[in-house]
């Protein structure tokens, strides 16, 4: 065994010997070195290269936006179309706005620039930025940025569009509300929005992926700016299979006050979705009527222990004498929260309404030796 790991050991040294003297020469180690050299000449030539042409193109875009600015204030303190005219024929201007002619994404950062400026202003200037969007004759660039294969580049698309009040494409966007790129959607449903108010709110009667809460939050603000003259096709909204385009119609009744759809909304508390069901019941008590109480507790026990609890706390500011045998059931409830809350509504509706309370329960025991001594200081 000793002598086969003896010859072995010999044979591997041979081989290395072999391979130095044979194949490793000083030559090979040379050019291999001046290889590697050159690679690591040839890549930072590169970098700098790369480094340059970023830089060079950074000062353009720089030089290009200062000139411009000036171009669009002359152009946003014009009264009437022959001062629009006549700042666009000047010479000077004319030369910058042929700076802007010679590739695509020169075209899109004029769009940029417009698109920019028209977020801050309204009214006359607006109009001019507009004007000087069609006489530039951009809009086809932007919709062939709504054909890029990036996801990205349509979304910015769009959200220029929305600024620019591009009305005329509304059709184009609206199938972009139903994408199944999340973000891509959100921004076609947002540009609706900001269009036509809550006529843009009729891609709720088509989109089939789920409007998220945030977005919810985002178009809200975007109406928060825009008089509420119609909520649209709420009746369909409202029985959507849908189940946040349902949520969504429960949060627009309840924030503009939609008593015409009490009816609708009531059907929203026997829904299959305890979300649904929630929010149902947080609309319908701020449309509430006389009704509504009564409604709420015939709907208490197919609900879970949050939405319950709310209920009860509901009626300690809309409950009547009427919901009080109830409250009084309630105060035998296994949960001490159930407790508390039902006795202070019971406190709210009826001036007697602690003597009952006293009544019905041990109150040395626990947890009324607690909850009574709050009840009472809270009254």
């Amino acid at each position: 065994m000793l002598t086969m790991l003896t010859s072995f050991a010999s044979t591997i040294n041979d081989v290395l010997n072999y391979l130095l003297h044979h194949f490793f020469t000083q030559q090979l180690l040379f050019d291999t070195i001046i290889f590697f050299i050159f690679l690591i000449a040839v890549s930072i030539a590169f970098i700098f290269l790369y480094l340059f042409r970023k830089k060079k193109r950074w000062q353009r875009k720089v030089y290009l936006q200062k000139s411009l600015n000036s171009f669009i204030g002359e152009i946003a303190i014009c009264e009437s179309e022959d001062e629009l005219n006549e700042i666009f024929s000047n010479p000077g201007y004319q030369t910058v706005l042929l700076q802007f002619q010679h590739t695509e994404s020169d075209r899109d950062l004029l769009i940029s620039e417009l698109a920019e400026t028209s977020k801050k202003f309204r009214g006359s200037t607006m109009e001019n930025i507009l004007w000087l969007f069609e006489k530039m004759d951009l809009r086809n660039q932007l919709l062939k940025n709504l054909e890029n294969k990036k996801w990205h580049k349509k979304a910015k698309a769009i959200q220029q569009l929305a600024y620019l009040q591009q009305k005329n494409c509304i059709d184009i966007i609206l199938p972009f509300t139903n994408h199944e790129n999340e973000l891509l959607r959100a921004e076609a449903q947002i540009a609706l929005v900001k269009m036509t108010g809550f006529e843009g709110l009729e891609f709720l009667s088509k989109v089939t992926y789920p409007v998220s809460e945030w977005q919810q939050l985002r178009l809200i603000e975007e109406l928060s700016s825009t008089t509420c003259s119609s909520l649209g096709n709420i009746h369909e909204w409202l029985k959507s299979e849908n189940l946040s385009v349902v949520n969504f119609a429960l949060r627009l009744v309840e924030i503009y006050q939609q008593y015409d759809f009490y009816d609708e909304v009531k059907t929203c508390l026997s829904h299959s979705s305890m979300t649904v069901c929630k929010n149902a019941v947080l609309t319908i008590s701020n449309i509430s009527n006389e009704t509504t109480a009564d409604l709420l507790v015939a709907h208490f026990a197919g609900y879970d222990a949050f939405i319950q609890t709310k209920i009860l706390k509901i009626l300690q500011s809309d409950g009547t004498e009427a919901q009080l045998p109830f409250l009084f059931s309630i105060l035998n409830h296994p949960d001490d929260s159930y407790k508390l809350e039902a006795a202070k509504a019971i406190l709210k509706i009826s001036d007697t309404g602690i003597v009952t309370i006293e009544e019905l329960i041990d109150r040395n025991a626990f947890p009324w030796n607690v909850i009574l001594p709050q009840i009472k200081n809270v009254a």
